[in-house]
């Protein structure tokens, strides 16, 4: 919940035999999951496995950045001095327009 919620990027990965779509959230169901089961290449699945974890660190990097700072904020109960001001927001609203051009 708190992975799906926060936004992060999740891996969905399948070890066992007997993996049925219906005990899957929707919100996960629609991500590509990797299969190591059955008669799947190992190695392959394992460089795929790879790769998606490689993908664009610095997003990855500074996603989480942000979450630890929103995070700061809802904890101090949203302080205002807790708000991103200046550079630090005009970065994060770079950051939200990138992140959203990649994902249209």
């Amino acid at each position: 919940d708190y992975a799906v919620k926060c936004g992060k990027r999740l891996v969905p990965i399948v070890v066992k035999e007997g993996f049925k779509w219906d005990d899957v959230r929707p919100e996960i169901a629609r991500i590509n999951f990797i299969f190591f089961t059955g008669n799947n290449n190992y190695e392959e699945r394992f460089k795929q496995l790879l790769s998606v974890i490689r993908v664009n660190p610095e997003h990855v990097n500074a996603h989480t950045e942000l979450q630890r700072q929103a995070m700061d904020w809802e904890k101090n109960e949203c302080a205002p001095e807790y708000l991103l001001r200046g550079a630090a927001l005009a970065c994060a609203s770079h950051w939200l327009l990138d992140a959203q051009k990649t994902l249209a």
